[in-house]
């Protein structure tokens, strides 16, 4: 008898932590996951201090839901594209960029921009409203340079850059240990490398003049 109810409350246990934890998948959801954003930018590789570099940015209103593959409209008011603004510079070590969001003037036609990320010195965070047909999510935001240089625009999440030329031979005079294809994005004091710039194709240059 003992020996029954012993097996009972074991049941009755392993049953409790099944439904806790089907019911923990329950309450997080489907997974959903947003389209990458299109960009287009002005065609450069060189702006005059008065120029403007404009870039647009589009991307579909509908998420997929990973689960069902159904898709379903996204909710959000406006959706977020997390920019590196970094000026190229002669490698230190293995670095060859530094911050550089406060070398440029930014305006914008549509959407706002925001520097309270992470890191506000390298990070413009372009916030994208829904347009009106609710079919897409857009921005438009310009870059004027205050100072001379050579820049480049590092995307953080996965995006496809519409140019034609990413202007990658501008990073070709800042080689890190004989390696030309090698970009060091040094944000808030830490780098990361990027071992295949041409490969990966998030990551547009420019200068100024």
């Amino acid at each position: 008898m003992k020996i029954n109810i012993r097996i009972t409350l074991l049941l009755v246990g392993i049953s409790s932590l099944l439904m806790a934890v089907l019911c923990e998948k329950q309450e997080l959801g489907p997974v959903l996951e947003r389209n990458s954003f299109k960009v287009t930018l002005s065609e450069g590789p060189v702006f005059l201090q008065t120029d403007t570099l404009w870039i647009n940015g589009k991307v579909s209103s509908m998420l997929a839901n990973k689960t069902t593959g159904d898709s379903i409209m996204n909710s959000n008011d406006f959706v977020r594209d997390i920019i590196s603004v970094l000026r190229l510079k002669t490698a230190d070590g293995n670095s060859n960029t530094v911050e550089a969001t406060n070398e440029f003037i930014f305006v914008t036609r549509l959407g706002n921009t925001d520097f309270l990320g992470v890191c506000p010195d390298s990070e413009l965070i372009a916030q994208a409203p829904l347009a009106q047909n609710g079919q897409q999510y857009e921005y438009q935001i310009g870059l004027v340079g205050e100072n001379s240089g050579d820049f480049v625009l590092s995307w953080l999440e996965p995006v496809t850059l519409q140019n034609g030329n990413l202007n990658i031979q501008i990073l070709d005079k800042y080689p890190v240990n004989n390696k030309n294809n090698y970009l060091q994005l040094t944000k808030c004091g830490i780098g990361y490398s990027i071992e295949d710039v041409r490969q990966r194709k998030r990551e547009f240059f420019f200068s100024v003049e």
